[in-house]
């Protein structure tokens, strides 16, 4: 899935201001992203997914959603949810997620949190061997 609208609008203000501040891009680029890395979507949605859908609880409890842009609100459903927001997959789908922000953006600095509240240490180290093994070699190459 593209980098998001909001994304777009929000890295055109910054590089504007760069800009009007007479400044060029940055060196580094960060980019932070939830990602779940796993053989198969089904098997990230499978292993990520409750505890995800918990974080979202959690979020709903605290009224996060009633600042979020576009009238959006947490009552749509899981995959509606994680769409543009979580990156879940296997490393080819997680490639293909994260690629169009380097080209498109520049984001040379990547920083993944994959591992949510009451998961399974086991489960993120999984993920992380494969983000490890499979998915960084692959984006280091753009």
């Amino acid at each position: 899935m593209p980098p998001s609208i909001t994304i777009r609008r929000q890295i055109a203000l910054y590089r504007a201001e760069l800009g009007a501040a007479g400044k060029g891009p940055p060196r580094e680029l960060p980019l932070i992203k939830e990602v779940y890395c796993a053989r198969s979507r089904a098997e990230a949605m499978a292993v990520a997914g409750p505890y995800l859908l918990g974080k979202y609880r959690d979020y709903a409890k605290w009224g996060q959603d009633k600042v979020m842009p576009d009238d959006e609100d947490f009552s749509r459903s899981f995959e509606e949810l994680i769409r543009g927001r979580f990156v879940l997959g296997s490393p080819e789908e997680c490639y293909a997620e994260l690629e169009p922000y380097c080209r498109e953006f520049g984001v040379n600095h990547l920083v993944i949190r994959t591992h949510w509240a009451g998961m399974p240490l086991s489960a993120a180290l999984a993920s992380i061997r494969l983000i490890s093994d499979e998915l960084l070699p692959a984006l280091r190459k753009l």
